[in-house]
C-alpha cells in the first residue's frame, strides 16, 4: 500500500512539474506574440484619414495674401457643395428604394381592384437601384477630386513655403508696429483728454474754490476709482496707466512671437517635446529617448542612496 502511495506521489510530482513547464511555455508563447499597434486598426486609420483631411482644409485668416490659395478654397467650396447635393439625393433615393416593394404592392392591389385594366404595374426598384449606383459613383468621383485638390494645396504650400512665410512675416511685423503705434497714440490721446477736461472744469467753475479740487489720481486707470475698474476688469486694486500701456505692448509681443512647445519643435526652434508635455505613443522615438534618459537619471540618483520610496515614486512618474 505504501508502494502505491509512493508511486502516486511521484506521479503527482511529475504532473506538477509538467504543468509548470507548460505554464512557462505558455507565458513565453504569449510574450512572443507581438502586441498589435492600435494605429494599424482600420478604424484608427479611417479617423487618421479624416484628421489629415481636416488639417489639409485649414486656411489662413486673411486669404487675400495668397490668391492661389483662394482659388483652391473656392474650388473646394464648389466640390463640397456638390458632395452635399449628392448625399441628399442619395438619401432620398435610398429611402425610395426601401419603400419600393410596398408602393409596388399597393399599385398592383389597385390595379387588381379596378379589374386589371391595361398592363400590370411594374416596380421601380431596379430603376432606383441603378440611380443609386450612378449617384454613388459620382460621389466617389467628387471625393477623389477633393482629395486631389487638397493634395495639390499641400504640394503648393510645401513648395512655396519660403515665399509664403516672408509674406506672412512682413504682414505680422507691419501689424505689430501698427498696434504699438496705436498704444503710443493711446497714451497721447489720454493726456489730451485730461488736459481738455481740466480746461472744461476751469471754464465751468472759475473762480470757485472747487476749480482746484482733484477728481482723482490722473496717473492711474479710471483716475484711481475702484468702481469702473472693478466693473470692467473684476479687480479692486489701482492700476497705473503706464502698466496698462506696458501690458498692451506685452500683448503685442506675445501675439507676434508666441509658439506652443509642439510648434517650436515642428519649426526646429525649441527643445524636443517630451511625454511630460504632449501625449506620445510608447513606440515614438521621442518617448523612448525620454524614457531612457529617465532611467539613466534614476540609476544616477540611486547611487546617491535614495530611499526605496523615492525610487518608487520616480519609477511611477516614468510610467504615468
Amino acid at each position: 500500500m505504501s508502494d502505491i502511495a509512493s508511486r502516486a506521489e511521484e506521479a503527482a510530482d511529475i504532473a506538477l512539474g509538467a504543468a509548470g513547464v507548460a505554464v512557462k511555455a505558455g507565458n513565453k508563447a504569449v510574450a512572443a506574440v507581438p502586441i498589435p499597434d492600435p494605429r494599424d486598426d482600420v478604424n484608427f486609420q479611417r479617423l487618421a484619414g479624416l484628421e489629415q483631411s481636416t488639417l489639409a482644409r485649414l486656411m489662413p485668416r486673411r486669404r487675400n495674401h495668397w490668391p492661389k490659395l483662394l482659388e483652391h478654397e473656392q474650388r473646394l467650396a464648389e466640390l463640397d457643395g456638390r458632395q452635399e447635393v449628392l448625399r441628399a439625393e442619395l438619401s432620398e433615393l435610398r429611402q425610395q428604394r426601401e419603400t419600393a416593394p410596398e408602393r409596388h404592392a399597393l399599385a398592383v392591389a389597385g390595379w387588381l381592384e379596378r379589374g386589371e385594366p391595361g398592363e400590370r404595374p411594374g416596380s421601380d426598384a431596379d430603376v432606383l437601384e441603378q440611380a443609386i449606383v450612378t449617384k454613388e459613383a459620382e460621389l466617389v468621383a467628387v471625393d477623389h477630386l477633393v482629395a486631389k485638390l487638397l493634395a495639390a494645396k499641400i504640394d503648393y504650400v510645401t513648395k512655396n513655403r519660403a515665399s509664403l512665410r516672408r509674406t506672412a512675416e512682413g504682414a505680422t511685423a507691419k501689424a505689430r508696429a501698427s498696434y504699438e503705434q496705436a498704444i503710443v497714440a493711446l497714451a497721447g490721446a489720454r493726456e489730451e483728454l485730461l488736459t481738455c477736461r481740466s480746461d472744461q472744469m476751469w471754464a465751468e467753475l472759475y473762480p470757485s474754490e472747487t476749480t482746484r479740487q482733484s477728481r482723482g489720481t490722473e496717473v492711474n486707470l479710471s483716475l484711481g476709482l475702484q468702481a469702473p475698474v472693478k466693473r470692467t476688469l473684476g479687480i479692486t486694486t489701482q492700476l497705473p496707466i503706464t502698466a496698462i500701456h506696458e501690458a498692451l505692448k506685452a500683448d503685442a509681443a506675445t501675439i507676434a512671437e508666441r509658439l506652443t512647445p509642439e510648434q517650436r519643435e515642428e519649426l526646429g526652434v525649441g527643445p524636443q517635446a517630451t511625454p511630460e508635455q504632449v501625449a506620445m505613443w510608447d513606440s515614438d522615438p521621442r518617448h523612448q529617448e525620454w524614457a531612457a534618459a529617465k532611467r539613466r537619471e534614476l540609476n544616477e540618483l540611486a547611487q546617491w542612496a535614495m530611499t526605496p520610496a523615492q525610487l518608487r515614486n520616480m519609477a511611477q512618474e516614468m510610467d504615468e
